[in-house]
């Protein structure tokens, strides 16, 4: 009896500590859980403060602005048509990562600075925050948080994201959280050197083009 009693004791020990350490695990994931889309709140409000103005090319000396997800667009296009120097490269699939990554910040750096900081800065220094949190504290499943990220993401955030990651303003923090597939879903096809940077840049990456 003295020995089913230990037994019993033992069983009920168990269970409450197993009990103990699942809400213990389930609290964490609810703290995290707050954390975490609270900050990809963050991040998605830091979008509409952008704000780019330039003369108007026609002549005139009026401004033309661009707020919000427009910024964000013609940044994009600046980039791409700062980029295409790329195809004038025969040789480019020759290239390693440092002569790619050395050509990427100069050309990355004169689209970005031509505007200034536009808060662009304050946009990747949150979402680097952000992808490190992740990193460091997620419960679980580490690429479904990237992929919520990923998911809030347009096509015109991803590619400049690709291209900040290389340059001097994310390399090489920026560049060693692009993993868990941050970047996989980025569309650029209609430039067959962008395939080429894919390869030779994210290797890891199974891009989805």
């Amino acid at each position: 009896m003295s020995l089913i009693s230990v037994v019993l004791i033992y069983i009920t020990y168990r269970k409450q500590v197993d009990f103990s350490n699942a809400q213990f695990s389930q609290a964490q994931k609810l703290a995290f859980d707050q954390d975490f889309f609270s900050l990809l709140n963050v991040q998605r409000d830091i979008i509409k403060s952008f704000e780019i103005r330039l003369t108007d090319p026609i002549g005139t000396d009026k401004e033309v602005e661009y707020k919000g997800y427009a910024a964000i667009v013609k940044l994009n296009s600046d980039l791409k048509l700062s980029m295409s120097q790329f195809s004038y490269e025969s040789d480019l699939e020759n290239w390693d990562f440092e002569h790619i990554r050395e050509k990427v910040n100069i050309l990355y750096k004169e689209v970005i600075e031509a505007y200034g900081d536009l808060t662009l800065g304050h946009y990747f220094r949150h979402l680097y925050h952000l992808l490190s949190f992740i990193d460091r504290n997620a419960v679980g499943d580490k690429k479904q948080y990237y992929d919520f990220v990923q998911s809030q993401m347009s096509n015109e955030e991803l590619m400049l994201l690709f291209y900040d990651a290389l340059s001097d303003y994310g390399y090489p923090k920026m560049y060693n959280l692009m993993k868990y597939g941050m970047l996989e879903n980025v569309s650029y096809t209609e430039f067959d050197y962008f395939k080429i940077l894919c390869d030779k840049c994210y290797p890891s990456i199974e891009f989805k083009r």
